[in-house]
């Protein structure tokens, strides 16, 4: 009989931790998300400081019916939430306990890196608190999502009429626009002409089947020969240069000036993780993200490998240790390092909540109810995993100048000393080569001279595994989002794959990313969301509110919309006017930012202006600045209308004291006595209350 109740993401999950735990454990799978914002709304009330509005998947009824019944069976102790250990499990984990009624501080948070009973039990050893300022991170970031995809795609489908199951989102447009102008610089890529000239010669031992080759790389003045210690390449350009020197080439002594030998090192790589597992499944394994990702997941859930979604490449010293002596006796003292090798994560914005992706028992195998390809997937993990704990590589690596008349020629090679980490993971280069015992003053015998015609290729098309690359290194997105948002592009075909390896964006892709551009390149490019991710690490170290967060964002992103909504081009990065005295925005009308002598139309200059006014204090619509005809004082009016929103506040108000609760500004009370937010209504939707008091006067209820 069960006495306590654990609760997973995954039924896979949950049916190995049966298998671990046994009978005294009740486990219950969620099937991943069963509570998000609506499909078919917003969901998100702006005028209340964001607020979501989180509703049951249909199909997820059981699964809401027995958490409910949770509540009168366990006690609070006895009930442990174990979703997946990051911000999107941290998420669902909250909605848990929301659906049984149990209190985040009451959560029992168990949080495990790998599904094997040391796991588990380290698990049970740290139980902890639900952590809310990370599921406020992933609250943040599913809004935003939600109102760019929400607000700027129907604005893009009537742009593109005849697209209508087009749509955008935060980064899944970033990851289209990287293809787009990856293609465009394709395009636009003229090709140079250069030329090398390359010398073959006999191997001095005499053996006829070896020979050596040498590249020219610069002309050396007569009497300057002690200046070619230091060289600098020269570029041949044509192939009557080239001829030339080739020719030149052909009638001279060519001898060996000196010959340099260093010890070469070739570090090991470090262990997976998400991106790079991505990447090297890709090129090694030939398989695309989306079967990385299920196979990855499937080997975490038996227990095979620690948790997939990682961006830190360290591994614990326990399991470390473990593998050192691992190595030691299967492959000899020889290649294990002096030192405990320690890899640092790439990326400045990794999280490192996560080890390494590597295996959970070292000399285990997958069952045979593993799938062949996963099987591939964690062998491939293995080796990576060993190899990385392994001593470097060691090379005796040579360099050969020879002189030929005025020109100086340059021979390298280089010869495995050490095999290292090789052993198990052999990554070289198949064009490495080894040069013969040469001396100086040597004079080698010339086989032919030949000039090689050479032209500047375009910049490479991104494959799946390359896209991934660069995002991480550009900080787009996170471990559990690389492969989503590239698998949603292709997809949704704004992108295809070239000869089954290449992406390429679709003429729809093209349209949708030209789109935009015009009326959205301040939150969809490189740089905004690379910003958000950093945003989002402040929210979940409680540096920021959530809803401070969102509303940041929202003063930049409503004019946008309304610019767009207009069919007028929004300025690049501009945001609107500081909320303060200080902040005085122009007379409606008057230009922004534009050096132009044709007239422009009325309408579009009142929108450009309207990017210097303060936006709506309520929706965060853009304002428009008008004078009253009755009095003669300016105002600051909603640009959605009375009958949408109708808010409306007086310019002079912007000198008033702000709101202690919202920050707003606010409007003198008629009696005199203080002042009150502007954000007030009578029937309170959107409101504030915010109230100001002036010393010594004291106001009527």
């Amino acid at each position: 009989m069960a006495n306590r109740v654990i609760i997973v993401e995954s039924p896979n999950k949950a049916k190995t931790i049966r298998q671990l735990l046994g009978t005294a454990y009740e486990v219950i799978a969620t099937v991943g998300h069963f509570r998000d914002l609506p499909e078919k709304d917003l969901g998100v009330a702006i005028d209340r400081q964001f607020e979501p509005s989180y509703v049951y998947a249909s199909e997820r009824k059981d699964v809401v019916a027995k958490l409910k019944s949770l509540k009168g069976r366990y006690r609070p102790e006895q009930i442990f939430v174990a979703s997946d250990a990051d911000r999107e499990g941290e998420a669902i984990g909250w909605h848990i306990a929301e659906t049984i009624g149990l209190p985040s501080r009451q959560v029992q948070r168990l949080e495990f890196h790998e599904i094997t009973r040391d796991g588990l039990d380290r698990a049970f050893a740290r139980i902890r608190a639900l952590d809310m300022n990370l599921v406020y991170a992933q609250q943040a970031r599913r809004i935003l999502d939600r109102l760019v995809g929400y607000k700027v795609s129907p604005i893009v489908r009537d742009r593109l009429p005849n697209e209508q199951q087009i749509s955008a989102g935060r980064v899944q447009s970033v990851a289209l626009r990287v293809v787009v102008d990856r293609e465009l610089a394709i395009r636009d890529f003229k090709p140079k002409e250069s030329w090398s000239v390359h010398a073959r010669y006999r191997d001095p031992s005499g053996d006829p089947q070896a020979s050596f080759e040498a590249e020219v790389f610069s002309k050396v003045a007569k009497g300057k020969v002690a200046e070619a210690r230091s060289p600098r390449k020269e570029v041949v350009a044509t192939r009557e240069e080239a001829e030339a020197i080739a020719e030149a080439l052909r009638g001279v002594r060519h001898v060996v000036s000196r010959v340099a030998r260093k010890e070469m090192k070739r570090n090991p790589p470090a262990p997976l993780i998400t991106s790079t597992m991505l990447q090297q499944a890709s090129s090694r394994l030939k398989m695309g993200t989306d079967e990385t990702t299920r196979h990855a997941k499937t080997l975490f859930e038996a227990g095979l490998v620690t948790y997939i979604r990682t961006d830190e490449p360290s591994v614990s010293p326990e399991f470390q240790k473990e593998t050192l002596d691992f190595l030691r006796d299967r492959h000899g003292p020889e290649i294990v390092p002096a030192k405990p090798n320690l890899h640092k994560a790439r990326s400045a914005n990794a999280q490192g909540a996560h080890e390494c992706i590597r295996p959970t028992r070292l000399g285990a195998s997958p069952g045979p109810e593993i799938d062949p390809r996963a099987s591939q997937l964690y062998e491939l993990i293995t080796r990576i995993y060993l190899a990385s704990q392994c001593r470097s590589a060691v090379f005796d690596a040579t360099e050969a100048w020879i002189m030929a008349g005025e020109y100086l020629l340059k021979a390298s090679g280089r010869v495995l000393k050490q095999r290292g980490y090789l052993t198990l993971l052999d990554d070289r280069d198949a064009k490495d080569t080894s040069l013969p015992a040469l001396t100086a003053d040597q004079v080698l015998a010339l086989e032919r001279i030949e000039p090689k015609q050479h032209w500047s290729k375009p910049p490479d098309r991104f494959t799946e595994a390359t896209l991934i690359k660069y995002l991480e290194e550009k900080g787009i997105g996170r471990p559990s989002t690389f492969a989503s948002m590239v698998s949603l592009i292709l997809r949704k075909e704004f992108v295809v794959k070239v000869d089954r390896k290449t992406l390429a964006p679709t003429e729809r892709g093209e349209r949708l990313d030209a789109e935009l551009r015009k009326h959205f390149a301040d939150i969809i490019h490189e740089g905004f969301t690379a910003k958000l991710e950093t945003d989002l690490d402040r929210i979940a170290e409680a540096a920021e509110t959530w809803n401070h967060f969102l509303a940041g964002f929202w003063e930049g992103f409503s004019p946008l919309l309304a610019a767009a909504q207009a069919g007028i081009q929004a300025p690049h990065s501009r945001r609107p006017a500081a909320s303060s005295p200080k902040a005085r925005p122009p007379k409606a009308g008057s230009r922004v930012g534009r050096k132009t002598k044709t007239a422009e139309p009325a309408a579009r200059i009142e929108v450009a202006a309207m990017f210097d006014n303060p936006t709506c204090y309520r929706c965060g619509a853009l304002t428009r600045r008008i004078l009253s005809q009755k009095n003669g004082r300016e105002y600051f009016c909603c640009s959605r209308g009375r009958e949408v929103c109708g808010f409306i506040m007086e310019v002079t108000d912007l000198a008033n004291p702000p709101c202690p609760i919202c920050s707003a500004p606010t409007r003198k009370f008629p009696s005199g006595t203080g002042f009150g937010c502007v954000r007030w209504r009578k029937e309170g939707a959107g409101s504030c209350g915010g109230i100001v008091d002036l010393p010594g006067k004291k106001r009527s209820s």
